[in-house]
């Protein structure tokens, strides 16, 4: 039975996606185009990386939480997320960014005569 609830939330999750594709310039779908989420869709592989560590540092300094203790658990949560937002932040300007200035020197050109020009035109 839980194969097939994963199985149906995933056939779910894939629909969804697939129908925010196909519909990307609707108006009922702007939120998505928002800043915020543009801002948090930058960042969200980095939150998703870094989180868990976080967590474990939080957990490992502050100790044990009281179970039902909503304020602590609050409290966790705002702290964990804010920290893992100003990291993830973090690695975006200081690895990610300048990480992919050097695509231009990595990746090859997307038509093979377009490298041949280049070179006949500075060839002179």
């Amino acid at each position: 039975m839980a194969a097939a609830y994963q199985t149906g939330i995933s056939l779910l999750a894939g629909s969804v996606i697939a129908f925010v594709i196909v519909h990307t310039g609707a108006r009922y779908l702007a939120i998505f185009r928002s800043r915020l989420f543009t801002f948090f869709g930058l960042i969200s592989y980095a939150v998703y990386m870094i989180h868990t560590y976080v967590l474990m540092a939080y957990d490992h300094l502050r100790g044990p939480l009281s179970p039902g203790d909503l304020t602590a658990y609050t409290i966790r949560f705002v702290t964990v997320l804010g920290i893992s937002v100003l990291l993830s932040l973090l690695t975006y300007y200081l690895i990610e960014r300048p990480a992919l200035s050097l695509r231009k020197y990595v990746l090859a050109p997307s038509h093979p005569s377009a490298s041949f020009k280049k070179t006949e035109a500075a060839n002179g």
